[in-house]
């Protein structure tokens, strides 16, 4: 449970107790109100300037919840989608944007709806909406004396910076409390999605084509240039007017290098850029080789060949080496040697004259030479990774997406689940594509984030979640396109605490060819005890079943719960790992067992394991991971036992005493189990066959991982799941292993 979980609870124990918390019960009120115009510039201490923002999609939506603040002080909490400032003597507060903002189009009115004010006369709090004022550079403050607030731009251009955001602040000046809904903007024209497939290629030296799929409803086009693939510095190249089709020749290009394109859409904003298109500017009409790619890799070298139709070229080849993808060709600062006119193969040993590294990834580009040493048309992109390990070099995009994330297995594929901002996405793989579906829709009102988990079993999906909004727990069962929903515990009330209790905290799910089952922690307070909910569900159909595995017995005092647990059906029975932050115990149990947690402890001895991922089943026996941050005995331990016998057996899988370990993910195929973990800013996979081998999983082109991962091993090759944070999109490693 997080600590704003933790102290919220322990507000509403209190509020139960009768110290009657009026900060949450919105028993407050502005009292005397002043008059605030445009230039008054109260309060003006403790709410900061805006700052410079980069886009990211989230900017773009005309209506923001609450929740989807760009900056907050600390005393500003959100609950579901919305924010709620607590005064207390404070000065909470909060700023919005929309930004990409187009210039040719203006803002003609703003609206903020708070779903709680302060409304008891005499207490002096007051609730202010500031609006980012750059004719000024000060805010503007307003007195919200209705909700909603609306706001009319008499003179929108004042009201946006040169970028094209526009920034609402909210503030809270006294003891009361006010919670905000939704910020809504309008302006003229319409709100646009980016461009698709933008293709860049050079039909001639001196000149480059674009062309990309048209917006429906985009008034025109920008067209960004830049010398680098992450589009640093770039430069809009339609100067004043805008692109008004779907085509674009950039003849102020020069030869010998590579540029970099992206193409946004006008409507009401800017919107986001398109894909990036790479394009190499040749310097004399030569054709590219053709299939270039690499044919084999050893502990030293990497071997790539190509075909050439036609004429062999009068000075041969360049090859081009580098150890980061999309490599710009800048001379003098590219590793580059010359290869015969006659070859169609070479074996590369060497970068920038040293040898190459063991582990490492090179990638490489090929061009023909004419007579005067001029460079024609580049070959596509091929890459290695030296030495004989695995190789998750094959890497697919699947969607843009938020955590937590969880993989599984089916008969013939894999499939990942992942939150779609207040939705939950179910993507599969089929035929080598991913294809998406929405098992669990954001409607609205139902508003799904922080707890869900995925399982499957003989052509059935099941998907357990937490509605945010109420807090209540749902299901999704069945097959994509066709799914059953159910409501399965909560009270469906969304007001803010006091009156919101909480379903639906730690929601995990299990699956079998006969039943379904979610589980969950129903958070509730006293006089009742916090307890973990089983629901039960046979697949040929009938109502759901609800039974209690654990109350926890809180003894009038703070506690900390469970901080991982998994459910697994096997054999008819139902499998329950849980790892208690409060009692520092791993107790595994089964429905069996009557739900037993005495003496079912799976430590042993002193080691106090903060984790417990993936009950998997291997070699007839159950294994799970746990890490221990004791500092004599730090690392991560693979645990193996069953109900005969408790405590498990235990051993070490990375150097004790070394911060190896964390965020650890495991499954199993027949024989062999793999385990990959987080160390060092890197992750390791970790495989088991006849030992425990581990080596770096080194992905190409992904430098920030995401802190929840998840591995599945299908037909003796993995796919490692993650978020890349850079780019905010799920993907998919597909990890080759090591030749025999």
């Amino acid at each position: 449970m997080g600590a704003s979980r933790r102290a919220e609870m322990n507000l509403l124990r209190a509020w139960l107790a009768g110290i009657g918390l009026c900060v949450l019960a919105g028993c407050t009120s502005h009292g005397n109100q002043p008059v605030i115009g445009s230039a008054h510039k109260y309060p003006p201490d403790n709410v900061p300037w805006p700052p410079q923002l980069t886009r990211h999609s989230s900017d773009y939506d005309l209506q923001l919840f609450g929740s989807e603040w760009t900056l907050k002080s600390d005393d500003v909490d959100s609950y579901g989608y919305r924010l709620v400032l607590n005064g207390g003597g404070q000065l909470p507060w909060a700023i919005y944007t929309i930004d990409g903002l187009a210039l040719t189009n203006e803002l003609t009115q703003v609206s903020v709806e708070f779903s709680e004010r302060p409304n008891s006369p005499g207490d002096g709090t007051l609730l202010f909406v500031g609006l980012a004022d750059y004719a000024l550079d000060t805010w503007s403050w307003f007195d919200p004396a209705a909700t909603p607030w609306v706001h009319s731009y008499s003179e929108p251009q004042h009201y946006r910076n040169d970028d094209g955001a526009a920034f609402v602040a909210v503030a809270l000046a006294g003891p009361g409390s006010a919670a905000v809904e939704t910020i809504t903007f309008t302006a003229g024209g319409n709100l646009v999605e980016a461009p698709q497939n933008l293709v860049a290629h050079s039909p001639s030296v001196g000149r480059i084509e674009l062309s990309w799929e048209g917006v429906d409803s985009a008034a025109g086009y920008n067209v960004y240039r830049s010398y680098w693939p992450d589009m640093t510095d770039s430069l809009r190249i339609n100067f004043e007017e805008p692109v008004t089709e779907t085509l674009f020749n950039d003849l102020s290009v020069g030869t010998g290098k590579y540029y970099f394109y992206q193409v946004t859409a006008l409507g009401l904003t800017e919107s986001l850029p398109s894909n990036i298109a790479a394009v190499w500017a040749h310097e004399t009409d030569l054709a590219a080789p053709q299939s270039f790619r690499l044919t084999d890799r050893t502990a030293d070298s990497l071997t790539f060949e190509w075909e050439w139709d036609g004429p062999y070229p009068d000075n041969g080849f360049y090859l081009y080496m580098d150890i980061v993808p999309n490599f710009p060709i800048i001379e003098a600062e590219t590793d580059k040697r010359p290869v015969g006119r006659w070859a169609t193969s070479v074996d590369a040993s060497t970068y920038y004259g040293l040898p190459l590294d063991y582990g490492t990834f090179y990638y490489a580009k090929l061009c023909a030479r004419d007579s005067l040493n001029r460079r024609g048309r580049m070959s596509a992109e091929a890459f290695g990774r030296i030495g004989g390990g695995w190789d998750w070099s094959e890497v697919e995009t699947i969607d843009a997406g938020e955590l937590p994330l969880k993989a599984v297995k089916t008969e013939a594929a894999v499939a990942v689940a992942y939150f779609d901002r207040f939705s939950i996405n179910l993507a599969a793989r089929a035929g080598g594509q991913w294809v998406i579906d929405t098992p669990l829709p954001d409607s609205g009102e139902l508003l799904f984030t922080e707890w869900m988990d995925l399982a499957y079993s003989d052509g059935l999906y099941l998907i357990g979640a937490m509605d945010k909004a109420a807090g209540d727990v749902w299901a999704a069962y069945g097959t994509p396109g066709a799914w059953t929903r159910d409501h399965l515990h909560g009270d469906g009330n969304t007001d803010p605490i006091p009156l919101h209790i909480e379903s639906g905290y730690y929601v995990i799910c299990a699956a079998s060819a006969t039943d379904l089952a979610v589980l969950h922690l129903f958070d509730q307070p006293p006089p009742n005890q916090p307890t973990i909910l089983l629901h039960t569900r046979p697949r040929a159909g009938g109502a759901w079943g609800e039974s209690a595995v654990r109350v926890f017995d809180m003894s009038g005092i703070p506690y900390t719960l469970l901080l991982s647990h998994c459910l697994e059906y096997y054999d008819g029975n139902l499998y329950y790992l849980v790892n208690d932050g409060g009692e520092m115990e791993t107790w595994f149990t089964s429905r069996s067992a009557g739900w037993n947690f005495s003496n079912t402890d799976i430590r042993g001895g002193d080691y106090v394991f903060r984790s417990g991922h993936d009950l998997t089943r291997f070699q007839n026996t159950w294994y799970t991971t746990a890490f221990d941050n004791q500092a004599d005995r730090r690392g991560l331990y693979l645990l193996n036992g069953d109900q005969s016998a408790y405590p498990w057996s235990q051993s070490a899988l990375t150097p004790v005493g070394e911060s190896r370990g964390y965020n650890a993910a495991m499954d199993a195929e027949d024989g062999e189990a793999i385990v990959v973990y987080y160390a060092g800013g890197s992750y390791y996979c970790a495989l088991y066959s006849m030992g425990w081998t581990a080596e770096e999983i080194a992905v190409p082109g992904v430098a920030d991982f995401s802190s929840q991962v998840d591995i599945l091993l299908q037909n003796g090759e993995a796919w490692f799941f993650f978020r890349d944070q850079d780019s905010g999109e799920i993907k998919a490693a597909h990890g080759i292993p090591p030749p025999d």
